[in-house]
C-alpha cells in the first residue's frame, strides 16, 4: 500500500478556506429559517369599525398585557385594508399574536376620495384619541388558542361627548 502526502502550502491553504467559508455560510442560511418564535401564536382578525362604519385604512396595534411563557410581552400589528379588514402579525408574516389578554389600539391612516371634478382630496378618520395610544385605550380583547375573529368597534369622536 502506497501512502501519499499532501505538502501544504500557500495554495494547498488557500483553496482548503475558499471551499470551508462558502460551506459554514451555506450551513448558516438554512439554519437562519429553524428558529422558532419565542411565544406560540394564534391566528386574528376582524374588521374595525368607526361608529359603525368600516375604517378604510390605519393600522391596529394589539399589546400583551401580562407576560406570556417567555416571560415577556410582545406587540403584534396589523394594516387595516379598504373593506375594514386586519390580520395580525408578532414575528412573521400573518402569524396572529400570543395567547393571553391584549390591550388594542387603532391609528387612523389618511385616505384619499376622488373629489366630483377628477381631484384628490384627503379625510382623515377621526377617532377619539385615547383609542390611539396604548396606555389610554379602553380596548382590551383575549387572545384564545386557536383562530380569533376579534371585530373592534370605536364610537366616532361625536358619540363619545
Amino acid at each position: 500500500m502506497k501512502l501519499y502526502s499532501v505538502k501544504i502550502t500557500r495554495q494547498n491553504r488557500f483553496l482548503r478556506h475558499r471551499l470551508i467559508a462558502p460551506a459554514g455560510l451555506l450551513a448558516l442560511l438554512l439554519c437562519t429559517g429553524c428558529a422558532k418564535s419565542p411565544e406560540e401564536t394564534f391566528s386574528v382578525e376582524g374588521t374595525v369599525t368607526v361608529g359603525g362604519k368600516l375604517m378604510d385604512s390605519g393600522t391596529v396595534i394589539s399589546t400583551m398585557i401580562d407576560a406570556g411563557k417567555s416571560g415577556k410581552t410582545y406587540s403584534a400589528r396589523g394594516i387595516i385594508d379598504s373593506q375594514g379588514h386586519y390580520a395580525l402579525t408578532t414575528f412573521g408574516k400573518m402569524d396572529g399574536a400570543p395567547a393571553g389578554k391584549h390591550r388594542v389600539c387603532v391609528s387612523p391612516n389618511f385616505s384619499k376620495l376622488p373629489d366630483k371634478v377628477g381631484v384628490s382630496v384627503i379625510k382623515l378618520v377621526s377617532i377619539p384619541e385615547k383609542y390611539m395610544k396604548p396606555n389610554t385605550s379602553p380596548l382590551v380583547y383575549e387572545v384564545k388558542a386557536g383562530d380569533n375573529i376579534i371585530d373592534i368597534d370605536i364610537p366616532a369622536k361625536e358619540d363619545e361627548l
